[in-house]
C-alpha cells in the first residue's frame, strides 16, 4: 500500500487558515449562548419582578445561578477554542520545519518580514536606533542561518522610524512558514552576535541568567574567555 506524501506547504496554509479562524468561530458560538441567556434573563427578571437592566446589580440566588452558568459556559468555548489553537499552532510548526520555501520571481521585489519601531526601545535614549538597528540585524542574521539563499535586506525606514526586515521570497505564505521554520543558533552564538552589533543583549532578553556568559566560556562582553 503506497503511504500518502504530504506536501507540507499546502497543509501549512490550510491548518494556518484553520488556526485564525478558531477565535472567530467560538466568539460567533458565545455570541448565540448570549443571545439565548439574555431571553432566558429576561424571563427570569420577569418572574421574579426585577426589572431586567438592574439584573446585574441584583443578589438573587436565581440571577446569580444564571450569571454562574452563563460564564462556565461561555469559558467552556473559549478554553477549547485556545486548545485547539495550540494543537493547529504546533502542526503548523511541524509543517514549518519541511514546508518548501519560494523565492520571487522578482529579484528586486521584498516582502515585509518584521518591522522594528526605534520607539520599542526608548528607554536606552540617543541609543534606541542603535538597538532597533542592531535587533533588525540579528533578525536578518538568523534568517540566513535558517536559509542561505534567502536574500535578507534591512531597511531604515526614516519616516516610520523604524528598521524593516525585508525577504525575497514568493508570497506571504512563505513569511509566515519562515516565522516558524526553526534555528540551530546556540544561546552563545546568539550572544556574541549582539555584541558584534554593539548592543547588550540584556536590552533584547532582560531575564537572561546572572553568570550566563561565563558559564559558555564567554567574558560579559561576548569575548573569548581563553581567547
Amino acid at each position: 500500500m503506497r503511504s500518502r506524501v504530504i506536501d507540507y506547504r499546502a497543509e501549512f496554509e490550510s491548518t494556518k487558515r484553520e488556526h485564525d479562524a478558531v477565535l472567530d468561530e467560538a466568539s460567533f458560538e458565545v455570541a448565540g449562548i448570549r443571545a439565548t441567556a439574555e431571553g432566558e434573563l429576561k424571563l427570569l427578571c420577569g418572574k421574579l419582578g426585577i426589572r431586567y437592566r438592574d439584573a446585574n446589580k441584583s443578589d438573587h440566588p436565581e440571577i446569580a445561578h444564571h450569571m454562574r452558568g452563563l460564564a462556565i459556559k461561555t469559558n467552556k468555548v473559549f478554553d477549547r477554542a485556545i486548545c485547539r489553537r495550540k494543537a493547529l499552532h504546533l502542526w503548523m510548526c511541524e509543517c514549518a520545519k519541511l514546508a518548501e520555501l519560494k523565492c520571487g520571481d522578482n529579484p528586486g521585489l521584498l516582502l515585509m518580514y518584521d518591522s522594528i519601531s526605534v520607539s520599542s526601545y526608548s528607554t536606552q535614549g540617543f541609543g534606541a536606533a542603535t538597538y532597533a538597528s542592531g535587533y533588525a540585524t540579528l533578525v536578518a542574521w538568523q534568517l540566513k542561518q535558517i536559509c542561505d539563499w534567502l536574500v535578507v535586506e534591512v531597511i531604515c525606514n526614516q519616516l516610520d522610524r523604524s528598521y524593516d526586515v525585508m525577504v525575497g521570497v514568493e508570497s506571504k505564505l512563505d513569511v509566515e512558514i519562515l516565522k516558524l521554520k526553526p534555528t540551530a543558533i546556540t544561546l552563545r552564538e546568539w550572544l556574541k552576535k549582539c555584541w558584534a552589533v554593539g548592543c547588550n543583549p540584556r536590552v533584547f532578553n532582560p531575564y537572561l541568567p546572572h553568570g550566563i556568559e561565563a558559564k559558555l566560556g564567554l567574558d560579559y562582553f561576548g569575548g573569548e574567555i581563553n581567547g
